[in-house]
């Protein structure tokens, strides 16, 4: 029969399903561009999943050819960029870098969406430029105190070289030597007035107290220490100036966005898009939205006059549009393919940076992909149950009620039966596939003797940067460590440094004037009781020992099937430093080595026994028999590199043929380099070097010791020596 329906009619049919059709298009985009491109979750989640500070840290910022970059940037400074490298997370921390982008993408996309009347910048580099001064003061602090002594015969000399040394570091120039004299305590005085001269009013007062006690105790050197970042200051608030002003270094151009400059915060002008995100987008998004519904609402109207059913008639039209609008927009994504490989494809940003920038494009227009699905979803789903409920369940209900019981009874014999089977075989395959026992992470390593099994061993462990240490040999503190897989602990232990001379030569003053003298004392170098974790000055960062040993013990009672390894540098008794492990909780976990000669249990052997925590000490090892000698059970390389061209494999403390290798494996310049270490914690290279060992002492390396664990692929490095997989 032909159709005799008026053109008219056929004509508003096609203005409706098209108008529906284009306002629904238009809505869902809308929709995704506001809850995606005007929302700060969406780019902070894209940085989260990417790791993107973690990369920025560990290998943007290591990459050679940032480095560079960074080095002629502070290369005006009085310290070694290898400092500034090492402590990159001191001056500027993760955490505050991660708060300063947030509030800044808040604020931004709060600007764009109308909710904010404006755009506060959030990227103040004051708070950077602070931290640079107190690195600088503390790297000049402790370098003075190992130049070569300057002698001078009469306090006038001695006054000569003083001055000599302040228009040195005031320059920026590293010092000729330091000056020192013989004086007496009448003239300590004299001293105290020769060193304050140089320094500006403000500094003078704030610094007398501490000079003149330091050298009334007799302690020129910490006199020196205290002076030498006030004499050095001057250089380093120039360079810091020049920093302010150097285009390349704080001030950026964002296609000629940026509208000042104040106090080295950019500010950045994005009032030219605000009226469209803010105000255009809003009222399209509403219009499209009511003009969608009005569009549907008259559809259904027209489809019930005409005699179908007009709620149905809707949600098929819904479902038709968005399953349309879907396969449409796959289509031109398939066509389009990576929008950032052309971008980024010839790119002459540094390789790392490249790679990061290029994973968070990417991982943003993916959020984009799966925002407009789940929008698309927002209208299909609620019509699917629509069309199901009205199209398809009354036919089920009917078909049901002519069914037979028996019918009815063979059909739920059939489905229970095949659920039971179903269920039965998933139950042995998963008992089937029961995982196997690990040891250290492996099950290959459980029959593995101890000293057969390479260990990855981060140096000096309790110096991390993250908890605030200067001149840090680790980002991340021991438990981050222990969970990114170190199985040994390089640790090294101290007593807190005092001024010898200061409580005796205190004893002969007047009781009014030796409080002076020791509260001077303590302001210049405070004193605490007990055991530290401290690497060579503990004012440079320190952990009590109990606190970090607590740490491992947390980690050992959480982890069975881990056996931890503790390398103990201990410069305290042997007395102090066992009575500090047994109240950590750790000595009842402690393994009691045997004869060096002899080989030792399995991983799993020390596992089942419950002692898996093995102590060396490199000092006072002996008492008790778990406290044991290191170098009476291992050998190591030599550790002294500053490059990694000296890396080599000749015997140092242990001499040869021992059961246990240590391969020394870090670089060490003005400070611990962090960008070496991005270099040779390469899992190439430590393999290479280890194998190269291995052939010239006669045994693989037992523990890899590196700086800076979480750069590169030490784990990846152990897992090949070990010939286990990843």
């Amino acid at each position: 029969m032909p159709d005799e329906t008026p053109a008219p009619g056929r004509a508003r049919w096609i203005l409706l399903v098209a108008g529906f059709v284009l306002t629904f298009t238009l809505a869902s985009v809308l929709l995704t561009l506001r809850t995606t491109v005007l929302n700060a979750s969406w780019y902070q989640h894209s940085v989260e999943t990417n790791n993107g500070y973690q990369r920025l840290y560990d290998r943007v910022l290591t990459d050679p050819a940032v480095a560079r970059e960074t080095r002629d940037l502070i290369a005006g400074l009085p310290i070694d960029h290898s400092l500034v490298a090492a402590n990159i997370r001191i001056v500027l921390p993760p955490a505050t870098l991660r708060a300063a982008v947030n509030r800044t993408l808040e604020a931004m996309v709060g600007y764009l969406r109308g909710d904010r009347g404006k755009f506060d910048p959030v990227f103040a580099l004051e708070p950077v430029f602070d931290n640079i001064r107190k690195l600088a003061d503390q790297y000049l602090s402790d370098t003075v105190t190992n130049l070569r002594p300057l002698e001078a015969t009469t306090v006038d000399g001695f006054a000569t070289n003083a001055f000599r040394f302040a228009n040195d570091l005031g320059a920026g120039r590293r010092p000729t030597g330091l000056p020192t004299v013989a004086f007496s305590p009448d003239q300590a005085s004299q001293v105290s007035e020769i060193l304050l001269q140089p320094l500006p009013p403000e500094d003078r007062d704030r610094l007398q107290l501490p000079v003149t006690g330091a050298l009334q105790a007799g302690d020129l050197g910490t006199a020196l220490a205290t002076v030498a970042p006030a004499y050095g200051r001057s250089h380093t608030e120039r360079v810091l100036i020049d920093l302010r002003e150097d285009e390349s270094g704080t001030h950026f151009r964002v296609d000629g966005t940026v509208t000042g400059v104040d106090n080295a915060t950019v500010v950045i002008d994005l009032s030219r898009i605000r009226f469209l995100t803010g105000t255009v987008l809003p009222l399209l998004l509403i219009g499209s939205a009511i003009a969608a519904g009005a569009c549907l609402v008259a559809l259904s109207r027209v489809a019930q006059r005409s005699g179908r059913h007009g709620p149905l008639f809707g949600a098929t039209t819904v479902l038709a549009t968005g399953l349309t609008v879907a396969v449409a927009y796959g289509i031109v994504r398939l066509v389009m393919g990576d929008p950032f490989a052309e971008t980024f494809g010839r790119s002459n940003l540094p390789p790392e940076l490249h790679r990061l920038l290029r994973d968070l494009a990417t991982s943003l227009f993916h959020g984009l992909d799966r925002t407009f699905g789940e929008t698309i979803l927002l209208a299909v789903v609620p019509a699917t149950v629509v069309v199901v409920w009205v199209a398809v369940v009354p036919r089920v209900i009917i078909r049901a009620a002519t069914l037979s019981p028996q019918t009815v009874l063979r059909t739920a014999g059939v489905l229970a039966t095949v659920l039971a089977v179903g269920l039965g075989s998933a139950f042995v395959a998963t008992a089937a596939n029961a995982e196997p026992r690990l040891c250290n992470g492996h099950a290959e390593l459980c029959n593995r003797p101890y000293d057969e099994v390479v260990f990855p061993e981060s140096h000096n462990a309790m110096s991390a940067a993250d908890l605030g240490w200067l001149g840090a040999n680790q980002d991340v503190p021991m438990p981050e460590q222990l969970d990114r897989g170190v199985r040994v602990l390089h640790i090294d232990t101290r007593y807190w440094e005092t001024p010898e001379v200061t409580a005796s030569f205190a004893s002969t003053l007047p009781p009014d004037l030796a409080g002076v003298v020791l509260a001077a004392a303590a302001a210049a170098n405070p004193v605490r009781p007990g055991v530290w974790l401290c690497h060579s000055l503990c004012r440079l960062g320190a952990t009590k020992l109990e606190t970090g040993l607590r740490q491992v013990a947390d980690f050992v009672r959480s982890n069975p099937n881990e056996v931890v390894t503790l390398d103990i540098e201990d410069k305290t008794s042997a007395v102090d430093t066992v009575a500090v492990i047994r109240r950590s909780g750790l000595a009842r976990y402690v393994y009691t080595p045997g004869d060096p000669r002899q080989p030792w249990p399995t991983l799993g052997q020390m596992l089942d026994s419950g002692r898996r925590v093995v102590v060396f000490s490199e000092n006072h090892g002996g008492t008790p028999r778990w406290y044991a000698p290191l170098y009476r059970y291992a050998m190591e390389t030599p550790y002294t590199f500053t490059s990694p061209s000296e890396f080599s494999c000749v015997p140092n403390r242990g001499g040869t043929g021992k059961r246990l290798f240590v391969l020394n494996h870090f670089i060490t310049r003005a400070a611990p380099s962090r960008n070496d270490a991005a270099v040779v914690n390469a899992r190439s290279i430590i393999v290479n070097r280890a194998r190269q060992c291995a052939a010239r002492r006669g045994r693989l390396p037992t523990f890899i010791n590196v700086d800076f664990s979480t750069l590169g692929d030490l784990t990846g490095a152990v897992d090949t020596l070990n010939r286990v997989p990843r």
